[in-house]
């Protein structure tokens, strides 16, 4: 009979939704609260208490779904009958012990659970928050005000998207609110903190709905990557810069000729000027390389005051190489108006550790439109006025205009 008996209940409870038992362990778990309910039904007064830790055992075991009771029940009165307690108020107090020692586990395990998530959302390293759909904010954790700087009192009924700059609210909202449809909302910038402190941070916000069903929410994560965020534009700074002069290197030079050249009217004219130092070998060859480098240091700083308020962009291409771009539109007077302030100003002695050295630069430089042209052409044609200045001796200048379809290898010198 027990054994009959525990097929139909293991059969019964086969059917609930039983995610927290472990896969295999069901019949084994029936066998056993048969067998113990057999024991406690044994004899002329059943033991309720031994009844009712056979639930407390069966929900431990992770059969702990509503209708795992429902389908236990009938299973209850069979055993109490055949142990001769068929009478109403022994079944009555067989199911009772047993409901009762099920419901109790039940809240005991729901509150465990609920004790371990609330420890995970309290000691978590990720700022989290849960708000309503639109992204009211409902309770946030510890993380959440380190990472945004407000106190959970202030934040509650607050509006998520607030906390972003407030040219980005708007569009921060719309996407949250878009986040219904997509299934997800990402997002990765500057964001102020309470105290006016910007920091980078990355967010993502997900739409859930409660087990029920009848309760929506919007769970927020964020983490601060300022330091990341440091670490990326550093190595993208590294990437593009000489690291001796802080100039421009040669790829980002290259880069804001394509750029410029895109962003340019296909007549506007602009100049790509070459510049050399005069004597800087000697020098080298002379002092040594700390010196060398010293020198270098102060004629990029010297170039960079010289066109400071002429919007030109300058750039290190090798050892006593840069490049200045003068941006379009612009013409052969403002040119060489720029490029002759560039060699007056190198032309002044560097004073060097005790050391004053005199030095000149001389200038190639090639002016016309840039669209449609390759940098690399461009740099090249500058390389050879550049020569050309230099045929003629030091502190030389030397100008070549070109047309929109015109080879950047022939036209006009300028000197």
């Amino acid at each position: 009979m027990p054994a009959s008996i525990a097929a139909v209940w293991l059969e019964r409870l086969s059917q609930c939704p039983l995610p927290r038992v472990r896969p295999g362990t069901l019949p084994d778990t029936v066998n056993a609260a048969v067998q113990q309910l057999t024991t406690a039904l044994d004899g002329d007064h059943p033991d309720t208490a031994a009844v009712r830790q056979v639930a407390v055992e069966l929900v431990e075991s992770g059969a702990d779904d509503p209708a795992v009771l429902a389908r236990s029940l009938p299973i209850l009165r069979a055993l109490a009958e055949a142990a001769g307690h068929g009478a109403a108020d022994r079944v009555d107090a067989i199911t009772g012990a047993f409901g009762e020692g099920f419901c109790a586990a039940v809240v005991e395990a729901a509150e465990e659970r609920s004790e371990g998530l609330e420890a995970a959302f309290r000691t978590a390293s990720l700022a989290i928050a849960i708000g309503d759909p639109d992204g009211r904010i409902h309770e946030v954790n510890p993380a959440f005000e380190r990472l945004t700087g407000y106190r959970a009192a202030d934040l509650r009924g607050t509006l998520g998207h607030l906390l972003v700059p407030a040219e980005e609210q708007e569009e921060v909202q719309q996407q949250i609110r878009a986040a219904h449809q997509t299934g997800l909302y990402t997002s990765v910038g500057p964001m102020p903190q309470a105290d006016g402190t910007v920091i980078w941070s990355a967010w993502t916000a997900v739409p859930t709905v409660s087990k029920s069903g009848k309760h929506h929410y919007m769970i927020g994560f964020g983490e601060d990557i300022t330091e990341r965020h440091n670490a990326t534009e550093a190595l993208k700074w590294q990437a593009l810069h000489d690291p001796l002069t802080s100039l421009a290197n040669r790829r980002h030079l290259l880069e804001h000729l394509e750029e410029t050249a895109a962003a340019a009217g296909s007549l506007d004219p602009a100049a790509v000027c070459a510049v050399d130092l005069d004597g800087f070998k000697p020098v080298n060859d002379s002092h040594g390389h700390l010196i060398g480098d010293q020198l270098l240091i102060r004629v990029a700083q010297r170039m960079q005051e010289a066109v400071a308020d002429t919007g030109c962009f300058l750039a290190r291409v090798g050892g006593d190489e840069f490049v200045a771009v003068v941006s379009p539109p612009t013409g052969v007077a403002r040119v060489q108006h720029i490029l002759s302030g560039l060699q007056a100003a190198l032309g002044e002695p560097f004073r060097i550790a005790d050391l004053v050295i005199d030095i000149t630069a001389s200038v190639g430089a090639v002016l016309g439109p840039l669209r449609g042209r390759d940098p690399t052409a461009l740099l090249d044609a500058a390389d050879q006025a550049l020569y050309e200045a230099k045929t003629h001796g030091t502190n030389q200048l030397v100008l070549r205009r070109f047309t929109a379809d015109g080879d950047l290898s022939t036209g006009p010198w300028l000197r």
